[in-house]
């Protein structure tokens, strides 16, 4: 079966506003040479994003859509060039993704499950476009040390496979549901060992009991070797996620924390309020984007 995302939405029509000067908005200062803004009569619009879900989204007014748009490019006006680079790249990335999916798994439902940070805010966009129930963002970071068994072990003696498990079943991946469900689950990440990957499909198999075909890994990096580069689009993106995502520059991005143990997994979900301004008016037009143009889930491109 294949996944729409939006369909079961109702989509509002906005037209794109002209772009703004910097300076321009009357709530904008510029404080030790960093931009900051104040949401003095709006009461702070993207505090009204918990999850940036597309629920949250149809929630605001055309007005409040605008003015996140108005302050985005604003924000980064002497960057803009990069942060469009980096839209389009998550864009990309995620629509290859699906249509290798749904092309790979046919009628057969998947989740897919990014860990850690690298591919967090992709995996965003992929939800957008498959269903975001569809798309779990798990916090893991060095898991390549459950290549070890003795690892697995130990984690279970000391209490971190409990609390992992307790994590599992908050975002809908009780152990229950998952073993008796014919869902393929797909575990991805941009690696260049695969040592990560290979630790975390190990720490899921220990932790569902499953030793069969329903956890897959799939490392983006070796994923975009198999496209076409002749493609300028795969083209562009396959070179700037070798260097952006290499450099960990969308880990600002991303919607966990670091997390090598799993105790701290409960608390690994980046709250709203601590992040940085232009990274949460990112990720609101990273949704944006997909909510304006439904027909970006794209057709194949390879």
């Amino acid at each position: 079966m294949q996944i729409q995302a939006i369909s079961n939405y109702k989509v509002y029509s906005i037209n794109k506003p002209s772009p703004v000067k910097q300076n321009s908005h009357s709530d904008f200062i510029t404080f030790s040479g960093r931009d900051i803004f104040i949401h003095s009569d709006k009461n702070n619009i993207l505090k009204k994003f918990k999850n940036f879900s597309i629920n949250e989204y149809l929630r605001l007014s055309p007005q409040e859509l605008q003015t996140l748009r108005e302050e985005y490019i604003t924000a980064c006006a002497d960057k803009l060039p990069l942060y469009q680079r980096f839209e389009k790249i998550h864009d990309i990335t995620a629509s290859c993704m699906k249509n290798f999916f749904d092309g790979r798994f046919k009628n057969e439902k998947y989740i897919v499950i990014p860990i850690g940070r690298s591919l967090s805010s992709i995996g965003k966009v992929l939800g957008y476009k498959i269903g975001e129930e569809n798309v779990k963002n798990i916090p893991l970071s060095d898991a390549k040390r459950f290549n070890y068994h003795n690892n697995l072990i130990n984690a279970s003696e000391n209490g971190e496979i409990d609390c992992f498990k307790k994590f599992l079943q908050s975002i809908g991946l009780d152990v229950s549901n998952v073993k008796n469900s014919n869902n393929k689950y797909i575990l991805t990440d941009y690696t260049c060992s695969c040592y990560s990957l290979s630790g975390a499909k190990k720490l899921f198999q220990f932790i569902f009991e499953q030793e069969n075909d329903k956890f897959f890994t799939f490392d983006i990096t070796g994923f975009f070797e198999k496209l076409d580069i002749n493609n300028p689009e795969i083209k562009l993106v396959k070179k700037y996620l070798e260097t952006d995502l290499f450099s960990s520059k969308y880990k600002n991005f991303s919607f966990v924390n670091y997390c090598p143990n799993l105790k701290d997994t409960q608390n690994a979900i980046k709250n709203i309020d601590e992040d940085l301004e232009l990274v949460n008016l990112f990720r609101f037009k990273l949704l944006d984007n997909e909510m304006q143009n439904p027909e970006m889930i794209r057709k194949p491109l390879f």
